[in-house]
């Protein structure tokens, strides 16, 4: 029967992957937000996720920037790295391109492009794990691959000795009820909706791993801690003040608007992959506004 490692529970960040106009790794911005994130105290670092812009980058970035990442983490914290791709063969392919490298965990969504049936994931996420060398997490997104993960079949999978959990984006609170209520003590669930993040934790969720942890990283783990301390009130008010924050950063644009955001706080430049613009005036003094009433700094 596998175990757990509690290493793996508590506040990930899904980071921002910095790049230079040409849309190529800016490496030293990309230490800056690895160090800055260690330091706030977060339990691990998830690299080319959605905030990562992971499908938008070519193969040979990808490749750069999980290598990197690599190197700058250096085993100061869990790494974990996303494999996703369109079919078996290619996520495979992705998992031999950094197998040697010291990722703790890998995550993988539904294959996207075509619909599957529950039963064809089924077998796609036993292969998957079957093939690896490290334990898999399942991110369930359905509004950006359009395949949904049902209860039933998390339920199913997790039960592989080499899945780890779920990462569950999708928004749905029945669906987390029911994963919550029929888990057993060797599987993870994180909370991927960064406004559900309070609720999910007091109903049993084992960590977070939200998009405005890049901007915020020391107010999610203080979440975090608060919730396992029973402080909900405190819990509740910070809890407020991250909706707030987030629902601002969500109309601008959620991506164009954190970067522009980690750029005023001289982290990384506020380049982001075609066909993302950037901001115009009046969006980024919107974002300005946000970051001086929240006191929001690096």
């Amino acid at each position: 029967m596998k175990k757990i490692s509690e290493k793996f529970r508590g506040i990930i960040i899904p980071i921002v992957t910095p790049l230079t106009k040409a849309e190529r790794l800016d490496e030293d911005a990309f230490k800056r937000l690895l160090e800055r994130a260690v330091s706030s105290g977060v339990h691990g670092i998830f690299i080319c996720g959605s905030m990562g812009e992971y499908p938008a980058l070519v193969d040979e970035e990808k490749l750069n920037v999980i290598e990197k990442a690599c190197h700058f983490v250096d085993g100061k914290t869990v790494l974990m790295a996303n494999i996703s791709d369109s079919s078996e063969k290619r996520v495979i392919q992705n998992i031999k391109r950094i197998e040697k490298l010291p990722i703790d965990c890998y995550v993988a969504t539904c294959p996207f492009y075509f619909i599957y049936s529950q039963k064809e994931l089924e077998v796609f996420f036993h292969n998957i794990a079957d093939y690896c060398n490290k334990p898999i997490l399942l991110y369930d997104i359905p509004d950006f691959v359009n395949q949904k993960l049902t209860p039933e079949l998390v339920h199913s999978l997790i039960n592989h000795p080499n899945i780890l959990g779920i990462k569950d984006s999708s928004g749905n609170f029945s669906d987390l009820n029911q994963l919550l209520l029929r888990r057993n003590s060797n599987s993870l669930i994180y909370q991927g909706s960064t406004e559900m993040s309070y609720t999910s934790l007091v109903l049993g969720c084992d960590g977070l791993i939200p998009g405005l942890a890049n901007l915020l990283p020391k107010t999610f783990v203080q979440l975090y801690q608060l919730v396992q301390n029973k402080e909900f009130l405190e819990a509740k008010r910070l809890q407020l003040l991250i909706n707030k924050i987030n629902q601002k950063i969500v109309q601008i644009n959620w991506m164009s608007a954190t970067k522009y955001a980690l750029s005023i706080l001289d982290l990384c430049s506020p380049f982001v992959t075609a066909p993302f613009q950037e901001l115009n005036k009046d969006q980024k003094s919107a974002v300005q506004k946000i970051l001086s009433e929240n006191k929001i700094d690096n």
